[in-house]
């Protein structure tokens, strides 16, 4: 065993540590160093809590206030626990906390006992790190934590997490957090690397330094998204995704890069779930640009995956594959104008996509010689479209009316029928794909289009 780990263990002694006699034996650091991780893990609140009566000690505390009067605390039994009311009371006024941060700081008076004053410094540093980020609370006990530093510096020692790591008692402290995590790009490894204990897993100050990461510039990608990963995999983090989904949002918009895209949508749609669900709680919390920058992604990738089963199926119909060129051509200029998008498949057409590993929500259709037949729908202002592969017609309806659903919840999807649309009712317009190649209906669509959505094109030679 080396000096530095005799130092610990000398230490530790000190402190009242109970070290295992395995851990003390020439050449067993490592179950030292692993005993050391653990107890600093598990470390929080410095005391049995079950054995102290917090709404006594308010009352104490409230008691002073209204009195102006000084009561005595128990400093064995009563005084370490004070800081927990810095956690519980956060409603009260300011003469309230001026008194009961008088009471913490009795732990320094020079007849209080060594225990006293290292117990009630550990129960305030823990009740720093979860009142971190409200700005009166944050600042008056930082105050009294530099006061018990000033008058004892040894005192930081016994915080096993904070071993060498005083800068993280300073203002904007967190971001002292985000550099570890920065450097071991692992959620779990910078938890490790600092033994920062289980009890503030969820901490305002380790929810500000994991959110910090995702506001740093030329971060590696690598460790945005496996984070974020780690993130998705733990329900105490579930508050922490919307913030987080619109960093890791800005950042691939910024890459341009469409494998890495693709990876991220799938993933927020698999842990935030669809953002045109109408009862969907996690997207309205995520600011309004990375929602709208994450639609469009669901929607170019739809178009994408429609037009690329109508390559596939219309070879198989020449006159469908001249026609459906011209489409393509006209709706690729509307796609800024769409909100949302859904692609419906017959049974082909799906097997097409699987095969071409296309992603996307889409529906299903069936019925007898629709195997091959894929729909769009998308909505433009106030009304909702849907253009038919192969021959069929475009069909306009006002939103809300439409034949089918944008969004379906998952393992309750049900069939639809092409005749659906092709017979439901509601229609309040219908245009025919004719003399596409001068561009007949494409100008009567555009007018139609600028008429009721107020979306006006610029292009005028359409069908050449």
């Amino acid at each position: 065993m080396d000096g530095s780990l005799r130092n610990s263990v000398a230490r530790l002694k000190e402190m009242r540590f109970i070290v295992p006699q395995v851990c003390k034996f020439p050449g067993k650091p490592v179950l030292l160093n692993q005993w050391l991780r653990e107890k600093a893990t598990r470390q929080g609140i410095e005391g049995d809590i079950t054995k102290v009566d917090l709404r006594d000690l308010y009352r104490k505390v409230k008691l002073q206030e209204q009195r102006k009067a000084r009561i005595t605390f128990d400093p064995r039994h009563e005084t370490p626990y004070l800081p927990i009311l810095l956690m519980n009371c956060r409603k009260e006024g300011a003469p309230f906390y001026d008194w009961l941060l008088t009471d913490i700081l009795k732990a320094l008076d020079k007849d209080a006992r060594r225990s006293t004053r290292r117990r009630t410094f550990q129960n305030l540093v823990f009740s720093y790190f979860k009142i971190y980020g409200e700005p009166k609370e944050e600042e008056r006990t930082r105050k009294c934590i530099q006061q018990f530093l000033q008058n004892a510096p040894d005192l930081l020692k016994s915080v096993l997490y904070l071993r060498d790591r005083k800068q993280w008692l300073q203002p904007n402290g967190h971001k002292r957090f985000t550099v570890v995590l920065q450097q071991t790009g692992s959620l779990q490894k910078a938890l490790e690397e600092i033994s920062w204990p289980a009890s503030l897993w969820d901490s305002p100050f380790l929810f500000q330094g994991i959110k910090e990461l995702y506001r740093l510039p030329k971060v590696a990608w690598g460790t945005l998204y496996g984070v974020f990963q780690e993130l998705c995999a733990a329900e105490k983090y579930r508050d922490l995704l919307p913030p987080v989904a619109a960093g890791m949002i800005y950042e691939v918009d910024r890459m341009k890069d469409g494998n890495i895209q693709k990876d991220l949508r799938v993933l927020l749609l698999k842990h935030l779930g669809d953002p045109r669900d109408p009862g969907n709680l996690f997207w309205p919390q995520v600011e309004e640009r990375a929602r709208n920058l994450f639609l469009d992604w669901l929607k170019k990738n739809d178009l994408n995956l429609f037009f690329t089963i109508i390559s596939k199926t219309v070879q198989m119909d020449s006159t469908s594959e001249r026609m459906w060129k011209y489409r393509k051509d006209f709706w690729e200029e509307y796609v800024d104008a769409m909100y949302y998008t859904r692609v419906f498949l017959g049974p082909d057409a799906i097997w097409i996509a699987r095969r071409e590993q296309l992603e996307s929500d889409y529906g299903r259709l069936t019925g007898s010689g629709d195997s091959l037949r894929s729909l769009l729908m998308f909505s433009i202002g106030d009304y909702v479209f849907i253009e038919c592969s192969h021959n069929g017609s475009l069909r306009i309806w006002k939103k809300n009316k439409e034949p089918l659903p944008f969004y379906e919840k998952k393992h309750t999807y049900t069939s639809h029928k092409y005749a659906d649309v092709t017979e439901a009712s509601g229609v309040v317009e219908r245009f025919i794909h004719n003399n596409a190649d001068r561009g007949n209906w494409q100008n009567k669509v555009a007018s139609w289009i600028a008429q009721h959505c107020g979306i006006r094109i610029k292009r005028h030679m359409w069908g050449r």
